[in-house]
C-alpha cells in the first residue's frame, strides 16, 4: 500500500492499490494540457473504516469512472450530518466524470457530474442524478455547493428523527420530546446544499423539497389511513412544511 494522505482536520486516507496507464504527449504533458490524453486508471481507497474502489477511463481532458463504495462509517466521514447513523454503514455504486486538468493542476474548484448513484444506508435506498463542485481539493476540500435530483424509498421507523429534527433550529417548544413515526414511503424531489464537509447544517446550506407518499403512517402512537402524499420542504435555516394528505387525513404544519 501507499503511505497515509494526510490534510489536517481531515480523516486519514489510505490508498491500498493504484494502478494506471496513460497514452500522450510529453510535450503536453509538459505544458500540463491533457486533452491528447487516453489512459485507465484503477484506484482502492480505506477511508473511514470502509472501502472505496475507482475504476476510471481518461479521454480528452476527462475522467469517467465508475465508484463503489463498501461499508463506509458516515458518523466518522461528517459527524454534524451523520452522528445519528452511528451503526449504519454506506454502500453506493456511482457513475460519475471530472475534468482532468483542475484535478491534477491544483485548482481551486472542480466540477464534477453524477450521471447516477445507487445508494444504501442501513434499510433506506436512494437513486440521484446531478453536480457538485469541490474546492480545494489536495489542501483544505469542501463541496462548496451540490445540486442532486433525487428518488428514494425510505422506513420511517428505522430513521434516527428525533435526532435528524435536533440539528434543525426550529422552534422546539412547538415540537414533541420525541418522534416516534412507522411507515413506509417514497421521496422524489431536489436536494440542494453546500459546504457539505465543513459546514453543512449553518442556516441555509441545505434544503431538501419534493414530492413524498406514504403508507401506513403512525405519529407518536397515531394511525393515519393507509396512504397520504403530499409535498414536504426542509431546509437547515429555520423551517420544516409538508402538506399531505388522503381520502380524509390532512397533516400540513409549518415550523419556524
Amino acid at each position: 500500500s501507499i503511505a497515509p494522505f494526510i490534510i489536517e482536520g481531515y480523516l486519514v486516507i489510505k490508498v491500498i492499490k493504484a494502478e494506471s496507464n496513460f497514452r500522450g504527449n510529453l510535450s503536453s504533458l509538459l505544458a500540463l494540457k491533457f486533452n491528447d490524453f487516453q489512459g485507465n486508471t484503477k484506484t482502492e481507497i480505506e477511508i473511514a473504516e470502509g472501502i472505496i474502489t475507482i475504476d476510471g477511463e481518461i479521454n480528452n481532458d476527462r475522467i469517467f469512472g465508475n465508484i463503489t463504495t463498501q461499508n463506509i462509517d458516515l458518523s466518522s466521514l461528517q459527524p454534524d450530518l451523520f452522528a445519528a447513523f452511528t451503526s449504519d454503514k454506506l454502500n453506493s455504486k456511482i457513475s460519475a466524470s471530472l475534468p482532468l486538468t483542475p484535478l491534477l493542476t491544483s485548482a481551486s474548484l472542480l466540477p464534477i457530474t453524477v450521471n447516477r448513484v445507487s445508494l444504501e444506508v442501513g434499510k433506506q435506498n436512494l437513486q440521484a442524478k446531478g453536480n457538485f463542485v469541490v474546492t480545494n481539493i489536495w489542501t483544505s476540500p469542501d463541496i462548496e455547493q451540490f445540486s442532486f435530483d433525487v428518488d428514494t424509498n425510505f422506513n420511517l421507523a428505522e430513521l434516527p428523527l428525533t435526532q435528524l429534527l435536533d440539528k434543525i433550529p426550529v422552534n422546539r417548544q412547538i415540537l414533541p420530546t420525541t418522534v416516534a413515526l412507522t411507515g413506509e414511503g417514497n421521496f422524489i424531489g431536489t436536494l440542494l446544499g453546500k459546504n457539505l464537509l465543513t459546514a453543512p447544517l449553518l442556516p441555509g446550506n441545505l434544503e431538501i423539497i419534493g414530492d413524498v407518499n406514504v403508507a401506513n403512517l403512525s405519529f407518536n402512537e397515531q394511525q393515519f389511513e393507509p396512504e397520504l402524499r403530499g409535498k414536504i420542504d426542509i431546509d437547515s435555516s429555520n423551517k420544516i412544511s409538508f402538506n399531505i394528505e388522503g381520502k380524509q387525513d390532512k397533516i400540513s404544519a409549518i415550523f419556524n
